[in-house]
């Protein structure tokens, strides 16, 4: 079997600028594959366990940091180019593959049975903002 050799993204000198920049790019996708979906997705019939799943609006806090979170991990947590380079081609081929998976088979999540509580905390206002960007149909 041959070796593959992918080309360099990152390396140390560029590590900063790229935590901002995949994350847009991730972003971008993520808002364009839940605008197209959203078109057409379709809502499953939920079982009386997922009724039963209470909202729980302080989990916003590990939705908002997981994609950042794991980058910045992945970028400043190695210390070989070779292996960052390999999680940031990794990363990039879940995004792509997640938004077409979004795209080809759209699913509406019913919001409408997780109303958000009427605070004003941050929290709440924080997963209202969530809400707002991103379309119920990235699921």
């Amino acid at each position: 079997m041959e070796k593959i050799t992918l080309k360099k993204l990152i390396d140390h000198k560029n590590k900063s600028v790229v935590i901002p920049l995949f994350t847009g790019i991730f972003m971008a996708l993520y808002g364009l594959s839940g605008a197209i979906s959203y078109q057409t997705g379709i809502f499953l019939p939920m079982s009386e366990l997922e009724k039963n799943i209470p909202l729980l609006p302080w989990t916003i806090w590990i939705y908002i940091v997981l994609y950042p979170g794991y980058l910045i991990w992945c970028i400043f947590g190695y210390k070989n180019e070779i292996y960052m380079n390999k999680t940031m081609y990794s990363f990039l081929i879940l995004t792509f593959i997640s938004c077409l998976i979004f795209i080809i088979f759209p699913v509406n999540y019913p919001r409408a049975f997780y109303p958000l509580p009427l605070g004003d905390d941050i929290t709440t206002l924080i997963f209202r903002a969530v809400r707002a960007i991103d379309k119920p149909s990235n699921c």
